[in-house]
């Protein structure tokens, strides 16, 4: 037995707060500990690699990585194991991070105890670990796709050209999203019914794609390689499987009611603006604009990204319609990603449009037809008339997003977006089994961001389905046919449907649990009343030993 623990400085986060030293010298004298290394970032490209190498040449059998949070990393430094020839049972991950720096600052020395002993029971329990079985997972060759905006029609065509068979799942009568109520795209200026026209047409065309407008995702069952999706489309139920899911729900925009007397039609949105634009009714002749409404303040403390580059892309379409128009942007910071938007800025600014920085908490006030707003810039008050007020609101995660992640089973942040692995280290990599989430289902991101995030998507998708079959690591709970009563429990319990009962020899009834469907939450192991269901991640003699390097 030789076991290899690395231990993470996290940059400097962990290393300032915790004796790393005093700590890598008590691991040293754990039995069966083999080699203690630190290293700075352990998650990173050359982290896993010095990690796997380690593996190889010091033959080590079980791993113990301490650093940050197992939900988040986990998965990134159990397959950097396998990929060294270790099975993946035999990895152990401590959050001396959050569980030791973060929630004890200023007490350096009881923290560093605190990590010796959190460490020395992942150690103690990795003694007893054993290889768990693994069974082979045929992989179906299919994908479903959710949600019908630029970013899924997107995804589904890339799909398609590699030969693999789409369903396209739409809850609106028409694909598109929220590109249907866009004006032009910026920074190319493009009507955005004509992108919109172009990709609808291939995608209806493609004889892989398979459309369900007016269809809502209402549950998922299965893992990777075989999800087992059920729609209702138009009232009638369908079943769909697919080897992987895109997630493309996209956003809407957020109502900004109770602010700035928002009614919907002297004060309205830039998302509204846009259809007033895209019909030719604009014919107001002061137009006011506030940034930041409803976002980068408590309860919502993101910025939205987009909303700077739309408002200076509708100022410049204001002021090409109607030279007169007045037009006065207020804001806080102008954030405008990419190559082109920074000389937007000037164009506007050239055209006559009227900057004002204003700064919390003195925000823009709105009282009969006149914004007053203390401008940063000057230093003074200054109250703008408006026939028009545009208020520049985030966008939010998409109705029934929330229920649909819950279903899939992948997490999202608290804001309602799912987020990378890590942003730096793995852009663009998504913690869950064949779910590859893309556009504003992600974050925030512009027309041209959610096209180049679907063909990354559908890219990462398509190698994925190429295989023919994958390896299930069985870390599901064992049932002892003796004990069980088939009183269906567990069955109840269970989230994802991965427990039936099933007849056996002799005409008993039993439990089952599939090993592809499972999770590995042992919510049935709680609930079981005959203790019939037994964990296999967590053992008795490995808590047992876990306890005992605690006393």
């Amino acid at each position: 037995m030789r076991i290899g623990t690395f231990i993470c400085d996290c940059g400097d986060e962990i290393s300032t707060l915790l004796d790393l030293k005093k700590l890598e010298k008590k691991v040293e004298a754990f039995p069966g500990v083999a080699l203690v290394r630190r290293l700075r970032y352990p998650c990173s490209k050359d982290g896993l690699r010095e990690i796997g190498d380690a593996i190889q040449a010091k033959t080590i059998d079980r791993v113990v990585v301490a650093g940050c949070s197992p939900r988040i990393y986990g998965p990134v430094f159990r397959s950097a194991c396998e990929k060294a020839g270790l099975d993946g049972s035999m990895f152990e991950m401590v959050n001396i991070r959050d569980q030791c720096c973060r929630v004890h600052p200023g007490l350096r020395e009881k923290a560093t105890e605190k990590a010796e002993r959190l460490v020395g029971m992942a150690v103690a329990k990795s003694v007893q670990s054993v290889p768990r079985e693994k069974i082979e997972v045929k992989v179906s060759p299919s994908a479903l796709v959710v949600g019908g905006g630029i970013s899924g029609m997107t995804a589904a065509l890339s799909l398609a050209t590699k030969g693999v068979k789409v369903k396209l799942v739409e809850r609106d009568k028409k694909l598109g999203g929220i590109l249907n109520q866009l004006h032009k795209l910026s920074p190319s200026g493009v009507d955005s019914g004509e992108v919109l026209k172009s990709t609808g047409q291939k995608v209806r065309a493609d004889e892989n794609i398979q459309v369900f407008t007016s269809a809502e995702v209402t549950s998922v069952s299965g893992a990777a390689g075989d999800y087992r999706v059920h729609v209702i489309q138009k009232g009638k139920g369908l079943e769909l499987g697919a080897g992987a899911i895109v997630v493309a729900t996209g956003a809407d925009v957020l109502k900004p009611e109770g602010m700035y007397d928002y009614d919907g039609k002297s004060v309205i949105t830039q998302l509204d603006l846009e259809g007033l634009l895209k019909e030719g009714k604009v014919n107001d002749k002061n137009v006011v604009m506030v940034q930041c409404v409803g976002a980068r303040q408590p309860g919502r403390e993101y910025c939205s990204r987009t909303c700077c580059m739309t408002a200076i892309k509708n100022s410049i379409l204001l002021k090409e319609c109607s030279p007169s128009i007045k037009v006065s942007l207020l804001f806080r910071d102008l954030q405008t990603f990419g190559r082109f938007l920074e000389k937007d800025i000037l164009k506007a600014r050239d055209m006559g449009v009227n900057f004002v920085r204003y700064q919390p908490p003195d925000i823009p006030q709105v009282n009969e037809g006149l914004v007053k707003v203390s401008d940063r810039l000057s230093g003074k008050d200054v109250e703008i008339p408006y026939d028009l007020l545009v208020l520049s609101t985030p966008l939010i995660p998409s109705s029934g997003a929330k229920e649909l992640v819950e279903m899939i089973g992948v997490t999202a942040d608290k804001d309602g977006f799912i987020p990378e692995e890590h942003v730096m280290l793995r852009p663009n990599r998504f913690v869950s089994g064949a779910v590859y989430p893309c556009g504003c289902t992600h974050w925030p991101a512009t027309v041209s961001e959610s096209i180049y995030q679907a063909y990354l998507a559908a890219a990462k998708a398509g190698q994925f389905l190429l295989k023919e079959s994958i390896t299930a690591d069985c870390a599901v709970p064992g049932v002892v046919e003796e004990r069980c009563r088939a009183c269906g429990w567990c069955e109840e319990a269970c989230e994802f449907g991965a427990i039936e009962m099933k007849e056996i020899e002799g005409g008993q009834r039993v439990a089952r649990i599939s090993p592809v469907t499972c999770k590995g939450c042992d919510l049935c192991v709680v609930t079981c009343p005959c203790g019939a269901i037994v964990p296999t991640a967590y053992t008795t003699k490995q808590i047992e030993a876990m306890v005992e390097a605690l006393a």
